[in-house]
């Protein structure tokens, strides 16, 4: 593993360290002073380095700043899709999120977060408003998250959100690639 990935636990903690700073984008000198996970490692130089490469990857290059929301939801990726969800609606919720079957109530706003992964998409949004009228009526707000997962159309729109599933690269390596010889038959 290339970096330690991050428990829902670990995602949430680092949340409200961020979110007590009140602003969508943080500083370099913010981000390095804040103690997160990887400060945790064992090789404490090797997580520092970590930390850095993240700041480098996420940081918004128009004003040098952190978007740890983008972060974060980046960093939900499990190599089991079904926890890399649960990582994303814990950070979108702001709450330890342990089984799809919680009673837990999702907002249009958070679940719109997990499919988005935190961008903008106005036809999902809409698409949402619409399901959660569908659902639960004109004044609905949230929904229980284990009605979520038992409506079929809501279902559909989180199988076909793979931000969250970290590929097992692996197996590229694992099976037999059959050589390839050149076909000298062949007339240029």
């Amino acid at each position: 593993q290339p970096f330690p990935l991050p428990t829902s636990r670990d995602l949430l903690n680092t949340l409200k360290v961020y979110k007590t700073i009140d602003s969508k984008y943080i500083t370099r000198e913010m981000y390095m002073s804040e103690s997160i996970w990887l400060d945790e490692e064992e090789d404490i130089e090797r997580g520092q380095k970590i930390k850095q490469v993240f700041y480098e990857i996420f940081k918004d290059k128009s004003n040098d700043q952190l978007d740890y929301l983008e972060m974060l939801f980046s960093l939900c990726a499990s190599p089991d899709s079904n926890a890399g969800l649960l990582n994303a609606f814990t950070v979108a919720m702001e709450t330890h999120i342990t089984s799809m079957e919680e009673e837990c109530e999702v907002t249009i706003q958070a679940l719109y977060q997990v499919l988005t992964h935190g961008s903008h998409n106005e036809v999902i949004f809409n698409e949402l408003v619409k399901l959660y009228t569908d659902i639960g009526g004109d004044q609905v707000t949230f929904l229980p998250l284990k009605t979520i997962c038992q409506y079929k159309q809501l279902v559909d729109m989180l199988d076909r959100c793979n931000y969250y599933h970290l590929p097992d690269v692996r197996v590229l390596f694992d099976s037999p690639v059959p050589p390839v010889t050149p076909n000298m038959d062949a007339t240029t």
